[in-house]
């Protein structure tokens, strides 16, 4: 698997595998698209670094099928102090496939191996929903470490209209190196 940039012409595949699919999207801070054109919408606003300057979204892919993508992976980097230290925080999702879910701590454990050989990175750190079992699980896996409770951190439509409880997880470069 590797990284590519997200494109509008991903579009259609990802509004029946991701967007558009009420269970793959559950966690999503935005309502399930109804329609493609959403969809295009919001890679569009992907594409244009619509968490900031130091953000970036990426399709996730097998290199004998690089036109189907396995799921999108979101980086944001922050100075902590400028050029000395750097936190990087990530978000991903995948589609429903199951051989491209058991890919994920593949890819994820790549994605973190690379972040690691940077020398200004001393923080890999993400959120998620009280509630999605999968990303908890697999960051255990991972090796990440929950911090702490957000109490209503964001709002997850398809789990109701009230900010949500999200959990914050993290590595630091010294966790990293205890585990390799």
């Amino acid at each position: 698997m590797r990284l590519r940039p997200l494109s509008v012409a991903d579009a259609p595949q990802l509004f029946k595998e991701y967007f558009g699919d009420a269970e793959v999207s559950r966690h999503l801070s935005f309502k399930t698209h109804v329609d493609e054109s959403e969809t295009r919408q919001h890679i569009a606003k992907l594409q244009g670094n619509a968490g900031g300057p130091n953000s970036h979204t990426f399709a996730l892919i097998r290199d004998d099928e690089p036109e189907r993508v396995l799921g999108i992976v979101g980086v944001a980097v922050s100075a902590i102090e400028p050029d000395k230290y750097d936190a990087v925080e990530i978000g991903f999702g995948m589609v429903r496939d199951r051989a491209a879910r058991r890919g994920a701590k593949d890819f994820l454990r790549a994605l973190l191996a690379y972040l690691w050989t940077l020398p200004t990175v001393c923080r890999v750190w993400g959120f998620t929903d009280i509630q999605n079992e999968l990303v908890l699980r697999l960051n255990n896996r991972l090796g990440f470490r929950t911090e702490g409770l957000i109490r209503g951190h964001i709002v997850r439509p398809q789990l109701g209209d009230a900010p949500r409880d999200s959990w914050v997880y993290s590595m630091t470069r010294s966790d990293w190196n205890a585990q390799h």
